[in-house]
């Protein structure tokens, strides 16, 4: 048709706000289902990131994540390197739980931004969500290792990716690390009752934990593992 990408696109949009649903849902699908953006990107001028992510917020608050990753991967063609289209793309593959995607998705955004310690948290929290505890260990050290005075939160998250990964012994030495200047720190003192027990040590488990029950009282974990 004459119709230009961008009136299509904008067309979904009021569509997708108007709820409906079903009128957007077709002109995203027939647009996707086409190679209408490699060869034709000049078709694409007016059809700017900013507008590519506006629709895809617009699509996800309305329930419509699948044709808001439809319009992602078009833009990413256009735009690649687009840190809002590529974050939004992590959200989209979350929405239908495609974790492999947003994950695939997440390491180019740590990739495209190496100094921004943010994008490595969000993909090594996508790991451990995953299940992927060895890999997201190795990004989490990462983390400790760029950062001159590593946060202490960061290091609890290091120690608990630690403890799912089975590097037992890792975590211990940061948890014992942290309370040697905190030693009311609850995290850390869970987190060092978890690994006694994972290693069958039951009489440092049962008096770490105690210790815990005692500083963090609120805290489920503690009276689970006692």
């Amino acid at each position: 048709t004459n119709i230009s990408p961008l009136n299509k696109l904008t067309t979904a949009r009021i569509a997708c706000v108007n709820g409906e649903h079903d009128l957007a849902k077709s002109i995203i699908d027939e647009m996707a289902d086409l190679p209408v953006v490699l060869g034709n990107e000049e078709k694409y001028n007016q059809v700017t990131a900013a507008f590519l992510s506006n629709l895809t917020v617009a699509l996800l608050e309305n329930g419509m994540p699948d044709q808001a990753k439809k319009v992602l991967e078009m833009g990413l063609l256009l735009y690649p390197t687009d840190l809002s289209l590529l974050n939004l793309l992590i959200k989209s593959n979350i929405a239908v739980i495609q974790m492999n995607d947003a994950i695939a998705a997440s390491y180019i955004t740590a990739i495209l931004q190496p100094g921004e310690i943010a994008y490595q948290q969000q993909l090594a929290d996508l790991l451990e969500q995953n299940n992927d505890f060895e890999n997201a260990f190795e990004e989490r050290k990462q983390i400790i290792a760029s950062s001159p005075v590593p946060l202490v939160t960061d290091l609890i998250l290091l120690a608990n990716c630690a403890l799912k990964a089975s590097h037992l012994q890792v975590t211990i030495s940061i948890s014992k690390g942290i309370l040697a200047n905190d030693p009311d720190n609850g995290d850390a003192i869970l987190s060092l009752g978890q690994a006694y027990l994972s290693q069958m040590n039951l009489e440092d488990a049962i008096a770490t934990l105690k210790l815990s029950a005692q500083v963090a009282p609120e805290n489920p974990k503690t009276w689970l593992n006692l």
